[in-house]
């Protein structure tokens, strides 16, 4: 998809995605969900995207990242329910990019395992595991894992086409994405 010129406002879950997207794409605004986890509704999130949306007024897209986490509906249940409730509240679906890490954004970093073994130069490269629990993987390879120290160095290192191809849910995310990143230009 080409690129074009837009400056889009990222919605992110937690501190971590937050630091990673002010580390990847410098000088873009950066606002956190302040509602995360497995049991937040699909509702209680439309209504901050709405908010953040209306604070923001601008027709740039916005990026909507968030784990599915224990949640029992799937990543594409998930997105529609989450377009059905923004679109109930007046907003654009051609404005919205939306990734729903399966289920949390550790599992988008196994599906680069060379990016793990690099970091603790692991002789053991992890599988891929979309759909399970990739921070309890992460922690038994790596004890001292960090989200926000060492968890955002990670999400920098990975090589987003490598990740795109082994994770269906980073895959959706990624081939939305239209505007200028060295993260996922390189």
């Amino acid at each position: 998809m080409p690129k074009s010129a837009p400056n889009p406002v990222f919605i992110v879950e937690g501190h971590m995605e937050q630091r990673f997207i002010q580390d990847i794409c410098p000088g873009k605004t950066v606002l956190k969900l302040s509602c995360n986890g497995k049991d937040v509704s699909i509702s209680r999130i439309a209504s901050r995207v709405k908010s953040f949306i209306n604070v923001k007024r601008n027709n740039y897209p916005f990026v909507i990242i968030f784990d599915r986490e224990g949640r029992e509906e799937s990543c594409d249940d998930l997105r529609k329910s989450l377009i059905e409730e923004l679109e109930s509240r007046g907003v654009d679906q051609s404005k919205l990019i939306i990734g729903i890490a399966d289920r949390m954004m550790e599992n988008w970093m196994l599906a680069d395992s060379d990016c793990i073994a690099e970091v603790q130069e692991l002789k053991k490269h992890p599988k891929p595991c979309e759909g399970e629990f990739g921070e309890r993987q992460i922690r038994k390879l790596i004890k001292t894992y960090g989200k926000t120290t060492m968890g955002v160095r990670m999400l920098k290192k990975m090589n987003p086409r490598k990740v795109a191809e082994n994770s269906p849910s980073f895959r959706k995310l990624f081939e939305q994405i239209n505007f200028e990143c060295w993260w996922t230009d390189r």
